[in-house]
């Protein structure tokens, strides 16, 4: 599975940079800027979607299951935040050309409150994968399920960042709001780079390594903490509302030539 990932993160990072490109010269032939730091968040989503194609490649050619179990929560984590970034680009964007409210609701929740589900979701089935090889290195072999803590967290990954899409939760302060815009695509860079490392010192472990079960632990609540404080930065961090018909008229007129009015 992890050459399938691997090819899904290349052929994203290829969306991605073709969107930047196509966007950028829609910028300079319009001559304005779309708001909400859309390039950015493509161009990091880009890069940290390169970066999880390098990982999978590392994880498919490793034949030691215990370790390549270990290494797979850390690369889920990673590749779930590089698709945050990615789909917060394409929400802005869809919010940016004033589509109507249930496209930009749909897209937003999907974004901030369903993809951190998703994905503490997709960690906690790789903690299973590390207890199965836990076990079969103790010599039994035992079922293994999702613990109760973690199908709280999972719950609550969806809800917290849910209710932040609440209208009066978005009366934020507007430093809160440039800040979680702002801060957003570096944090998911910065992660993913650090992911990055951690993969490749578990890949020159010994083929037996396997997480801890209190480290296990602990990962899957890193891993709550983190996509629920992404989910509320990239809530914050949308546009304050989307444009009104006469705005968009107004921006037309403006950008239209002179001769074509």
């Amino acid at each position: 599975m992890a050459e399938n990932y691997g090819q899904l993160s290349g052929v994203l990072a290829g969306f991605a940079f073709t969107a930047l490109v196509l966007l950028l010269s829609r910028d300079r032939e319009r001559r304005h800027a779309v708001r909400g730091g859309v390039p950015l968040l493509l161009f990091v989503a880009f890069l940290t979607l390169i970066i999880n194609t390098v990982m999978y490649s590392v994880l498919a050619g490793d034949s030691a299951q215990p370790r390549a179990a270990s290494a797979q929560v850390i690369n889920g984590l990673s590749f779930g935040l590089s698709i945050a970034v990615l789909l917060q680009g394409i929400t802005l964007l869809i919010q940016e050309a004033g589509h109507d409210r249930a496209t930009i609701g749909v897209a937003r929740f999907s974004t901030v409150a369903l993809l951190p589900c998703l994905g503490l979701y997709f960690v906690l089935t790789g903690l299973t994968d590390i207890e199965r090889a836990r076990a079969q290195l103790d010599g039994t072999c035992v079922p293994v399920a999702a613990s109760t803590e973690g199908l709280v967290l999972c719950a609550g990954a969806l809800v917290i960042p849910a209710l932040s899409l609440h209208p009066g939760a978005q009366n934020v302060p507007p430093l809160v709001r440039r800040f979680s815009r702002t801060a957003a695509p570096p944090t998911v860079l910065v992660l993913t780079v650090a992911a990055a490392i951690a993969g490749s010192d578990i890949s020159n472990r010994s083929p037996e390594f396997v997480f801890s079960a209190t480290t296990s632990a602990w990962f899957q609540r890193g891993a709550f903490a983190i996509l629920v404080v992404l989910g509320l930065m990239l809530s914050f961090g949308g546009l304050e509302q989307a444009r009104t018909a006469s705005h968009r008229a107004r921006l037309i007129w403006r950008e239209t030539p002179a001769k074509k009015r």
